[in-house]
């Protein structure tokens, strides 16, 4: 039966929209005309266990991905946000790190501040080393030590001079040699001398000898001693910066005791470990060509996600 022109198209009365363009319009959040790959999505998603996926077929360019994130991204307005989880370094076995769960958005914040907080410590811990305080305090230890040690050479070449030898400080070491009236005697004057004067020198330097060996075994010993009168100091020196910064991040996850527990632990580590921050840069040669290496700190990172 043949048409008339009118019966060929719908009109549409634009009156009835309550919009002047599409562009008004909230997005579409359903495929038209796939009520029941719609409904499939919906109980796809609402599958609350490990071990299940979505797969969305068809013909590209039909806005699938996007549809369906639209309906995630609704989706995930209603549920609870999703706990945040972190590896930490375990400082005993770190082979066996720890793995923790935080409220969401606590992992990211806690890798952020760890992040800057070694960062601040690079610099910070350095600083304090070079400070006139510290170089003060570490410079009285050194004084007093090396005081001890010229006290007891001191003492020896007083001895030694009272025997007429005096004791020489050389290249390669220490070494002692007779004297006549406050001058060392050439070897071809004391060849000269009799028999029995030469034994009693050789005897004499025989003993003050004997006596610096056992001061030179002294200074190893000595040396140990500063070292363990020197830590303390840079163990205080290094918690007062740290400290500081980690009563801050304490603060921060006060109500996480965990993270607590985990930045005391740090703490206590980078105390121990202040020698890390102070040698951050180390040259080293490669093929003829200086390459300069940091400490990267690696112990300190968060992983989280």
């Amino acid at each position: 039966m043949p048409l008339a022109p009118q019966q060929l198209r719908h009109a549409c009365d634009p009156e009835q929209f309550g919009f002047q363009t599409t562009a008004e319009l909230e997005s579409l959040t359903e495929l038209m005309g796939q009520v029941r790959a719609m409904d499939a999505v919906r109980f796809g998603t609402g599958i609350g266990h490990d071990g299940y996926n979505i797969y969305v077929p068809g013909p590209s360019g039909m806005g699938k991905r996007s549809l369906v994130q639209q309906f995630l991204a609704k989706k995930v307005e209603a549920e609870p946000e999703p706990a945040d989880w972190c590896y930490l370094n375990n400082f005993t076995q770190p082979h066996k790190p720890q793995a923790i769960r935080l409220p969401s958005g606590k992992g990211a914040e806690l890798c952020r501040h760890m992040a800057q907080l070694v960062d601040y410590l690079r610099s910070a811990i350095p600083a304090l080393f070079e400070s006139d305080e510290y170089r003060a305090k570490a410079g009285a230890i050194q004084d007093e030590f090396s005081k001890r040690q010229e006290d007891a050479f001191k003492a020896l070449g007083a001895d030694a001079g009272k025997q007429g030898i005096v004791l020489l400080r050389t290249p390669s070491g220490f070494a002692f040699a007779p004297t006549r009236n406050q001058e060392v005697i050439p070897p071809d004057e004391f060849a000269k001398l009799p028999e029995e004067e030469k034994e009693k020198i050789a005897s004499a330097i025989a003993g003050l000898q004997e006596r610096l060996e056992k001061i030179l075994g002294h200074l190893p010993q000595w040396g140990k001693e500063r070292s363990e009168r020197v830590k303390p100091l840079n163990r205080d020196t290094t918690l007062s910066s740290v400290r500081r910064v980690m009563d801050e991040m304490r603060a921060r996850f006060s109500d996480l005791p965990a993270i607590r527990k985990y930045l005391d632990i740090v703490q206590q580590d980078m105390v121990e470990h202040a020698d890390d921050f102070l040698r951050q840069e180390e040259p080293t040669s490669l093929s003829g060509l200086t390459v300069v290496t940091r400490e990267t700190f690696h112990r300190y990172q968060v992983m989280c996600w």
